[in-house]
């Protein structure tokens, strides 16, 4: 019986600990580490960029074009207080403001080619990189050789920025939904197990009190044929009456 008691408040600690510490699947763990990954090579990339326009940058030839280029042909940021006027520029490109342009594309083609191999195992959202780049090459392909302004180059960029910013979220949103699906139907195979386990163990602690109670009840019966029979008997006349306790 003591042992028994035992093994019942055993199982139920393990039941209690187990409920306790929850373990994490392995698509929310993979999609933890994705996430990481994506913010990891989201950061050096834009480290990389902003490299280039730095005051800090350690090569002077292209410290001078990142110069001319941020304030003369392209806007850096979407808060950048030169962005309405190169947007509204009607001038066409000089050489030297096109060489400038050049040592800028090319060094951020190490950017670029950073980012393809971080996020290569992310096509759906290198793709959106991919196709902002690839827009903007074409753009800067036409300001170089002169057949459109700065004005021009700069709306584009803007238009081009919108449009990959929401294919960017409609990317990670399709990628989460996949993360999402994926933990669901580990958690209810998971919830499944858990319910079987949880129902072997039932039975078991079923069993066991059937036993036991089946215990009790053999024990009680082998101390009942066990206890001494007393009979006295009393004679009255012919008659005798005999009581057994």
């Amino acid at each position: 019986m003591k042992k028994i008691f035992l093994v019942i408040i055993t199982i139920l600690g393990i039941s209690g600990c187990v409920q306790r510490q929850y373990v994490p699947t392995q698509s929310e763990i993979r999609k933890t580490n994705d996430v990481a990954t994506v913010e990891s090579a989201q950061g050096r990339f834009n480290r990389c960029q902003a490299e280039i326009v730095s005051p800090q940058q350690k090569n002077p030839k292209l410290l001078a074009s990142a110069e001319i280029v941020t304030k003369q042909v392209y806007y850096d940021k979407e808060d950048s207080p030169n962005k309405l006027d190169l947007m509204s520029s009607s001038a066409k490109i000089s050489d030297k403001q096109k060489n400038a342009l050049l040592d800028v594309l090319a060094a951020n083609q190490l950017c670029r080619a950073g980012l393809k191999t971080d996020l290569g195992t992310f096509p759906s959202l290198l793709v959106v990189y991919e196709n902002y780049y690839g827009e903007m090459d074409i753009v800067n392909a036409q300001l170089i050789s002169k057949k459109i302004t700065i004005g021009d180059a700069n709306t584009q960029k803007a238009k081009l920025q919108v449009k990959a910013k929401s294919d960017y979220v409609t990317a990670s949103t399709n990628l989460n939904n996949q993360y999402n699906a994926a933990i669901s139907q580990e958690s209810q195979a998971r919830q499944a197990e858990d319910m079987q386990r949880r129902a072997i163990a039932s039975q078991y602690l079923m069993n066991q009190q059937a036993i036991n109670a089946q215990q009790q009840i053999n024990q009680q019966n082998q101390i009942n044929n066990s206890r001494p029979v007393n009979t006295n008997c009393t004679r009255m006349g012919n008659s005798v009456n005999c009581t057994s306790y």
